[in-house]
């Protein structure tokens, strides 16, 4: 009897852990779904033009912004087109962050995934061009 209660709590110590560890590995490396409803705050270029770096914000109170992802570039127009993930959860700020570094070597237009309102060229907005 002692050693099937001992088994019974083995195998929940390990599936606890096993639940554990994934949650973090997923709270530490996986991100949420893309969001339209973001506010890009500032945006500066860098001295030599090859980086943008970007202030973004989601504009509803839940939420917070994890990562930016190239959804596509389009190399005859030199355009790169991103979108803003969010944090996974529903208002988690673990890994959370707002300033965003771009690299835009040999590019001349920058279009993010902005507010659902906006419908064109299928939700993306300019987000910054080259003088």
């Amino acid at each position: 009897m002692r050693n099937k209660i001992f088994k019974i709590l083995l195998i929940i110590v390990v599936v606890s852990v096993g639940i554990a560890g994934m949650w973090m590995v997923y709270q530490r490396v996986g991100t949420g779904p893309r969001r339209s409803d973001v506010a890009i705050i500032d945006q500066v270029i860098s001295e030599d033009g090859t980086h943008l770096s970007v202030v973004a914000h989601i504009s509803t109170s839940a939420g917070f912004l994890k990562r930016y992802k190239i959804e596509k570039t389009v190399e005859d127009e030199r355009a790169l087109y991103i979108a803003f993930y969010q944090t996974p959860g529903l208002n988690n700020s673990y890994g959370a962050k707002n300033e965003f570094s771009i690299d835009v070597t040999d590019i001349d237009y920058v279009y993010y995934f902005g507010p659902a309102f906006v419908d064109n060229d299928g939700g993306y907005r300019l987000l910054w061009q080259r003088d």
